[in-house]
């Protein structure tokens, strides 16, 4: 093989490999940002609880009841920032 087609077996694997880096970039930053909206979503359901229960005249079981929402909200949003570190 000649030096010239070297170097262009050189410059269209590298173009190939900085596209295929691009498109896995790019699908990661999209995966995190759904994630984080996720979780930001978490919280707001979660504070919408807490307003709603201390507004609203409630009985034990309705305040065990939302305890164990917010518990359950809290959990699953560890588990979406856990996902989100791991990717």
């Amino acid at each position: 093989m000649e030096t010239y087609e070297k170097d262009i077996l050189k410059r269209e694997i590298t173009n190939e490999v900085r596209e295929d880096l691009t498109r896995a970039a790019g699908k990661l930053i999209t995966r995190r940002v759904l994630l984080a909206l996720a979780v930001i979503m978490m919280e707001l359901l979660l504070w919408a609880f807490i307003t709603a229960s201390v507004v609203k005249d409630a009985s034990i079981g309705m305040g065990l009841t939302t305890c164990f929402m917010v518990c359950a909200l809290r959990l699953l949003q560890v588990s979406l920032i856990c996902w989100f570190n791991e990717k």
